[in-house]
């Protein structure tokens, strides 16, 4: 990557003041671009450089920029403890105070850091501590300030994104334990999102919400509004161009539509059919447990619709399959046990493998 060549030459110091923007945010980028690609150690050893330069600089927010990208890391890397440190750490710096309306990218990155907070402390489909209700109380204030500021501009995208990403975490928890409230949060943030037509990037979070939406529908007796939504969902997806007899990430746009149509099937008793889209998935997984990247938040998303599976199989009383795909997730979970020993995460994960 050119940009880490030349970050490597450039020893920025005191007297660079005037490119500290410029210097920050490429160390920012190029660390996050890292965390994309799984080169978690090149990730942090830039984040903790670009802190050392923030220091240098005096620009406590900016190190709380690097802090909620390292924080997502040690999440990624089951590190838990730590990770909920430091996005604490970020927060504090990051903090825009009473007049938080007026300062733009920090409150953006605070409202981030927010959210980031929701998914360690309790969000399913993460490597979380599975503390539902203290991730919401983070993740409900993230909601609150991105609604704040979008009611302020009807054309703003970049907010917009900021409520999805809290709507989406916050209504995919509280659909487990209150329907009701979910779809207010999720329709709330659809009504939103509708205002800005035509942008694919808003486009995929609202397959998200209408996927997710479909399971309060489901919830709350309104079926056939559940099943619209899915359409809706398929529809968007066609029009994005996704491809869903490719490979996948199981827990993308694509994946969390196919999985909620899976579970509609099977909630009105068609288990042939939810079974048929979840072999799919299994068969359409972009990465598996051979793969050399395949990583601890991939098992994640592996363990869950394999669970999900196996309760299908065992309702349609195909236990050979059932018994085949707990042995999978079970070993799936003793693999991680020895990448990673003694992790309170991994250790819960193989004891709920284990028990099921």
């Amino acid at each position: 990557m050119k940009s880490v060549g030349w970050l490597e030459k450039y020893h920025a110091g005191i007297g660079d003041e005037g490119e500290a923007t410029a210097i920050l945010n490429t160390y920012l980028n190029v660390a996050d671009q890292f965390k994309s690609e799984d080169d978690y150690e090149e990730a942090l050893r830039l984040c903790n450089r670009g802190s050392e330069i923030a220091t240098i600089f005096n620009r406590p927010s900016h190190k709380g920029d690097f802090l909620w990208v390292s924080a997502q890391i040690f999440q990624r890397q089951g590190n838990l403890d730590q990770a909920l440190s430091v996005i604490h750490e970020s927060e504090k710096l990051l903090d825009p105070g009473t007049d938080w309306m007026t300062k733009g990218g920090q409150t953006s990155n605070f409202q981030n850091a927010l959210v980031y907070e929701g998914r360690i402390l309790g969000d399913d489909n993460y490597v979380s501590f599975g503390r539902s209700d203290e991730a919401v109380q983070s993740l409900d204030r993230a909601f609150q300030i991105a609604d704040a500021l979008v009611h302020r501009d009807a054309n703003d995208q970049s907010w917009r994104g900021n409520l999805a990403m809290a709507g989406i975490s916050m209504g995919d928890i509280l659909r487990h334990s209150d329907a009701r409230r979910a779809l207010e949060i999720y329709d709330h943030t659809l009504r939103y999102l509708a205002e800005v037509p035509n942008n694919p990037h808003l486009e995929r979070f609202e397959v998200e919400l209408l996927a997710g939406s479909s399971y309060a529908l489901r919830q709350l007796g309104r079926a056939k509004e559940a099943d619209q939504r899915l359409e809706d969902a398929f529809a968007h997806l066609k029009q994005l161009k996704f491809n869903l007899d490719d490979k996948m990430d199981i827990n993308s746009e694509g994946g969390k539509t196919l999985r909620a149509l899976a579970d509609s099937d099977a909630e009105r008793g068609d288990l042939s059919k939810a079974i048929e889209i979840y072999e799919k998935l299994l068969n359409q997984m972009d990465r598996t447990e051979s793969d050399k990247d395949f990583n601890l938040e991939d098992a994640v998303h592996l363990s869950s619709v394999c669970r999900s599976a196996t309760a299908l199989y065992r309702r349609a009383h195909q236990i050979d399959k059932a018994s085949i795909l707990e042995r999978r997730r079970l070993e799936l979970w003793r693999h991680w046990d020895q990448e990673i020993p003694n992790n309170a995460f991994v250790r819960h994960q193989l004891d709920m493998a284990g028990t099921t």
